[in-house]
């Protein structure tokens, strides 16, 4: 891997969570707090946007919690849709159980 891509990833690693995203998880679920780091430094946040921070490209995810269930959001994920790619070889199980449950309570 080159350094410039390292750098990039170490650089996103460390970005601050939006305030609007972190007021929706629970502090002491550490479940959901995975999950909103994973929203971030696996670029959701270039294409979906919650609570008006982040891409355009996809869906609005602010309520997302109330549209489509656990079981609908990971084979959103796993299996992409319209303009989105499949995630299904880039997650792993225990990182797609922390996104959706992160993505469950935006509601």
């Amino acid at each position: 891997m080159s350094d410039e891509i390292t750098n990039e990833k170490e650089s996103r690693r460390n970005f601050p969570l939006p305030v609007t995203a972190m007021a929706s998880a629970d502090k002491n679920d550490t479940l959901v707090q995975q999950g909103v780091h994973l929203f971030y430094i696996k670029g959701c946040e270039y294409c979906h946007n919650i609570n008006h921070y982040g891409g355009n490209k996809g869906p609005d995810l602010t309520t997302v919690g109330n549209r489509l269930s656990a079981e609908q959001l990971q084979i959103r994920i796993v299996s992409g849709g319209d303009n989105m790619p499949s995630y299904g070889g880039i997650l792993n199980k225990d990182e797609l159980n922390k996104l959706v449950a992160f993505l469950e309570l935006q509601k």
